[in-house]
């Protein structure tokens, strides 16, 4: 009663237009099942898309041929990324992981790349595409032997990761230190160029104080000169007195030329001490002249240049300030980008025509290293990843099937929350993952990981995100509840940056690990063969 009263609801709901016998599916194209390869009894193939995405190609192409500068026809070779706006070449993009070349941030990947990132080529059957309940029957009637674990196998995988660990943090530590010894040299660089100047200065001190003193030298001699000048006039004053004594009857005229001759002298000695004087200080006057010149450049340039560096460091701040609100804004667009002028009816066949998936998800049964499990992979491309009625029910009944066959579940997280355009049906999906999970974790003891990839919020991020044994997220993942913008106009108050990123998260516990694309199924795999040898002890 249950089942056929939620697809009743479902069928209502959305009217996804699917017949209950899948002859035909309607589109306003004219899109015919029974035409389409890419569509068989299995259902509908996301991954066979080559000849929409060429007939795209080719419409890009045409476009392209009417524009002058010819950028369009290339355009689709290119990814740009949200957060350097670094480009990356398309066709090597899906082998790198969709990882950034430049700043190494984890680009936001499609579902059918992240099956294919999960999932052992050959392996993955797609359940429930068509929203009927499809059966796929394993055959289990080959008897095969109990599982076994190899923990050498296991030991020599982990000693890989841990050796890969090592040598990108023993890399980052060398390059913390390159940077490091880089400042040192610098400050000492600083250091050296001030004790320079110190020593200079030191040196015209010296310079100075050594010409104080040999003016000082200069008066002492002066002096001495004028004590022996005086001497001498006495001297010859008391000669004189003795020769007017003795020669007290020569003409007077003689003795007064005499002494005008020696006064000139005299005058003429004290005008020549004064102009070497005046000499002297005019020297020095230049000389202390031409240092406060040459300080006063010198000063002027260090301004120049501290002010130019303080600058760069503003400039440089802000950039990044810019580069960080950019990218939050990016986000936060990429969850408010609808179209506002559509119907959701059109909206849905629109996503359908352009991505080539019936709805925001896609789910079934593959295997990850030779295990077999069921994954569910939610596509941000379409409609914002939202979760619909249609969503709810195929991840509902994916872990049905996994309750029944005992497999391991992982669900890849990457919504904008439930789809507003279903109103209390999209919420209603929110408490039936929960009970389907409740059977499946406590009921049936399988074990559940959830993965959180950019952006993961709303009511995604309250149900199944976070309900796995293990939770694991993306490095610089945007996760939350309500976005940052929707908090600030809603309660008036500034979200602090980086609160709803992953490396903040999951300080705080709201998650197990932050894990990055290369090392996803490799981890998987060892914690699936972990629980798998510990339950074979149970």
């Amino acid at each position: 009663m249950v089942p056929f009263l939620r697809f009743s609801i479902l069928l209502g709901c959305i009217n996804t237009r699917i017949s209950a016998n899948l002859d035909n599916w309607d589109n306003p194209e004219g899109w015919d099942a029974q035409e389409d390869p890419r569509w068989d009894d299995c259902g509908w193939h996301a991954g066979d898309d080559d000849d929409h995405e060429s007939k795209n190609e080719k419409e890009n192409d045409k476009e392209s041929d009417n524009n002058p500068g010819g950028f369009h026809k290339y355009r689709h070779l290119w990814v740009q990324c949200d957060v350097c706006y670094g480009l990356n070449y398309k066709p090597l993009f899906n082998s790198k992981m969709y990882i950034c070349e430049c700043c190494e941030y984890h680009v936001e990947m499609n579902s059918s790349d992240r099956i294919d990132l999960l999932i052992d080529p050959d392996t993955w059957v797609p359940m429930d595409e068509d929203m009927v309940s499809l059966v796929i029957e394993w055959d289990f009637e080959e008897k095969k032997e109990p599982f076994k674990l190899d923990l050498s196998e296991w030991e020599a995988e982990l000693k890989k990761v841990y050796i890969e660990l090592e040598l990108r943090i023993q890399l980052k530590k060398e390059k913390e230190k390159a940077d490091q010894d880089r400042l040192d040299l610098e400050e000492e660089e600083k250091i050296s160029s001030e004790e320079k100047e110190k020593t200079d200065q030191d040196r015209l001190d010296s310079e100075k104080q050594d010409l104080l003193y040999s003016e000082e030298d200069d008066q002492t001699y002066l002096d001495l000169l004028d004590l022996e000048e005086e001497e001498k006039i006495s001297s010859e004053e008391k000669e004189k007195t003795d020769q007017d004594l003795l020669d007290s009857e020569k003409d007077e005229q003689t003795y007064q030329d005499r002494l005008d001759l020696e006064e000139e002298e005299k005058i003429s000695s004290e005008e020549k001490e004064k102009t070497y004087l005046d000499l002297l200080d005019l020297e020095e006057e230049e000389k202390i002249s031409s240092e406060e010149k040459k300080k006063t450049d010198q000063d002027l340039l260090d301004s120049e240049k501290d002010e130019q560096t303080y600058q760069d460091r503003l400039d440089l701040e802000e950039e990044e300030k810019i580069s960080s609100e950019e990218k939050e804004k990016t986000d936060q667009d990429r969850l408010d980008s609808e179209e506002d002028d559509q119907t959701y009816q059109e909206r849905l066949n629109s996503n359908q025509s352009e991505i080539g998936l019936p709805e925001a998800i896609q789910t079934g049964i593959g295997e990850l290293n030779g295990l077999p499990l069921a994954l569910g992979v939610l596509d941000f491309q379409f409609i914002a990843g939202t979760m619909g009625s249609a969503v709810g029910e195929k991840i509902t009944r994916l872990i049905e099937y996994a309750t029944r066959e005992f497999l391991p579940l992982i669900i890849v997280c990457a919504s904008g929350g439930a789809r507003i355009h279903e109103g209390s049906f999209s919420l209603m999906q929110m408490g039936k993952i929960a009970c389907a999970l409740y059977n499946y974790q406590l009921d049936a003891k399988r074990f559940y990981i959830s993965i959180l990839a950019s952006p993961t919020t709303g009511g995604v991020t309250a149900s199944f995100g976070m309900l796995g044994k293990v939770v694991i997220a993306e490095p610089e993942a945007t996760i939350a509840f309500a976005g940052k913008r929707v908090i600030e106009q809603t309660l008036n108050i500034e979200v602090p940056e980086g609160v709803q990123q992953t490396e903040f998260l999951f300080t705080q516990g709201a998650f197990d690990l932050i894990l990055p694309r290369f090392y996803l199924k490799r981890i998987l795999h060892l914690i699936y063969l972990l629980i798998n040898y510990t339950l074979s002890f149970a």
